[in-house]
């Protein structure tokens, strides 16, 4: 074998080293889709759930115990089952079955993720209250 063919043979062999490895560190096209995934049930439970933070409160009593699939916050694009979980007082938290949820942020488009629970927490503003009117005495001005 010629040195040139040795070296090009030596070259390929390396190349196709580094493409398995390449792959075995990455995961390949599928691990891609799956996190492509992840990304987007992540991004929709967050739009849900900014939109059940500002629910008009003069319209709602409290929060819903579950939110329908024809509820304000829900459109074709969230079109995984989330589920919904009220929390104490205002509190709640939406969640959803992620193929890989560890290898999402814990804290990604300004609120926390759980990677553990698959759950997105919010905070609803609450029912409107009156608010108080000033508590000041009004004494007539002496001339």
């Amino acid at each position: 074998m010629s040195p040139d063919r040795f070296a090009l043979a030596a070259l390929a062999g390396l190349a196709a080293v580094l493409v398995v490895v390449g792959l075995a560190v990455v995961g390949g096209p599928e691990e891609a889709r799956r996190q492509r995934r992840d990304e987007a049930l992540l991004a929709s439970l967050t739009r849900v759930a900014r939109c059940v933070e500002r629910l008009d409160r003069a319209s709602y009593d409290g929060l819903p115990s579950e939110l329908a699939a024809d509820a304000a916050c829900m459109s074709g694009s969230d079109a995984a089952p989330l589920r919904f979980r009220r929390e104490e007082g205002n509190g709640f938290a939406l969640c959803a079955a992620f193929e890989r949820p560890e290898a999402l942020s814990a804290r990604r488009y300004g609120r926390e993720f759980d990677p553990a629970s698959g759950c997105v927490e919010g905070r609803w503003n609450g029912p409107a209250e009156a608010e108080p009117m000033d508590q000041f005495e009004v004494v007539p001005l002496n001339d």
